[in-house]
């Protein structure tokens, strides 16, 4: 009985009540002016949706791209008839040298092999006769690029047996650059979608505080504060962008529902599963909460310049 006592006395608190009178108002302001705040609400939800849906694209393309190995490496093909001493030391020679982060030997037989079953040759008609080498892929650790590559490459070339070396290492530079790019387009292109944001919602509440000037200056008369009026419009930027963020949830889920198809085609083209996945229940939330707390920066930023001039000896 204390217990629930306790808690009576805590929920009716005057502040409490208080925040719980200004978000009712808020709730009722929207309601009214439904139609009037929908345009905004839907501004900040494609503005939000946007960026939330490259950075998940971004994300899924970063994963494909661990998936698929994408690792630096060198094929290194010997002499045709290389002695297996040879190979085997030009192996040894790859282990022990720093930035080499595994050696794999293809034996000519297995490649042959595997290359007449592909083309559906018997490889006994062809008896001893071989025209492939033994061949040598070399995985390179992480950052082995630029001029390490080149000066690895020479070093391998000038190995004995060795006849030519073939570079994988020029297409995943060229991917890594271009995602680096994507990402900081990405950020620039957030910046300025959520600043947009805090504008749409700081001038619509700039707007409404005008339209309440008199009841505002009415208050202030009798005593009240700035963060006792400035308390409904808070939680007004709160719901408007919660609102938005649910919003751009759907946005973002609709994007990948139309995406999927195309491109679980591409990946299946290229043998892959891979397949495109919406946001999780964490980033929907994130991003719901963003839009709560942009929704209140903005009603911040238009009731503080609004009850600025209203205080003004000017005004």
């Amino acid at each position: 009985m204390s217990r629930a006592r306790g808690l009576a006395r805590l929920t009716g608190h005057p502040w409490l009540r208080g925040h719980r009178r200004a978000l009712r108002a808020a709730v009722r302001h929207l309601r009214a002016n439904l139609l009037a705040n929908l345009t905004g609400i839907t501004i900040m939800a494609v503005a939000l949706a946007l960026p939330a849906t490259l950075l998940l694209l971004l994300e899924q393309h970063l994963a494909l791209f661990e998936q698929w190995g994408a690792q630096p490496s060198l094929t290194v093909f010997m002499q045709h008839g290389a002695a297996p001493e040879a190979t085997a030391a030009v192996v040894a020679a790859l282990e022990a040298r720093a930035g080499i982060e595994g050696v794999e030997h293809v034996a000519a037989a297995a490649a042959f092999a595997e290359f007449a079953a592909s083309m559906g040759l018997d490889p006994a008609a062809f008896g001893d006769r071989n025209p492939l080498p033994e061949v040598l892929v070399v995985t390179l650790a992480q950052g082995t690029a630029g001029d390490g590559s080149a000066a690895l490459v020479d070093w391998i070339r000038g190995q004995a047996a060795v006849d030519d070396v073939i570079v994988d290492i020029a297409w995943i530079e060229r991917l890594g650059a271009i995602t680096r790019l994507a990402e900081r387009a990405l950020a620039v292109v957030a910046v300025l979608l959520l600043g947009a944001t805090v504008l749409v919602v700081g001038n619509t509440v700039r707007l409404v505080v005008q339209e309440h000037a008199a009841e505002i200056e009415v208050l202030k008369l009798v005593g009240a504060t700035d963060a006792y009026v400035r308390r409904p419009f808070l939680y007004g930027g709160i719901v408007q962008g919660a609102i938005a963020g649910l919003g751009a949830v759907l946005l973002v889920e609709l994007v990948v529902i139309a995406l999927s198809g195309p491109v679980q085609a591409l990946a299946a083209a290229y043998l892959s599963a891979f397949r495109l996945h919406g946001p999780g229940p964490g980033a929907m939330l994130g991003l719901v909460g963003t839009a709560a707390l942009l929704g209140w920066a903005g009603a911040w930023l238009g009731t503080a310049h609004s009850l600025a001039r209203l205080s003004s000896p000017v005004h």
